[in-house]
């Protein structure tokens, strides 16, 4: 355990955005995860309106969310509309 716990650890590194799924995430299609990834994206946008564009922006992830993280950066679509402060991603026990 510890996803949620361990949080404010992050902190230190930079200031952290929370985002959690609405609804009940399927990534089992492109057209059922399609809306969930659109929340991720939904959350970037927040987060560059909220900071600004010029810090680089990390999307970190635990378990589910670090699996809809890397669809997300898998499929061309949506990669393409991440903004250019997009400096990687962390994923935290992805589950296969």
């Amino acid at each position: 355990g510890g996803g949620r716990s361990r949080h404010s650890q992050l902190t230190e590194f930079g200031e952290l955005v929370r985002a959690d799924f609405a609804g009940r995430p399927n990534l089992t299609s492109p057209e059922r995860e399609a809306p969930f990834l659109e929340q991720i994206l939904s959350a970037v946008a927040a987060a560059v309106a909220r900071h600004g564009g010029a810090r680089p922006l990390y999307l970190v992830g635990h378990s589910f969310g670090s699996r809809a993280i890397a669809h997300l950066l898998v499929r061309a679509d949506f990669r393409s509309r991440l903004p250019s402060s997009f400096a990687g991603a962390l994923l935290f026990g992805y589950p296969l």
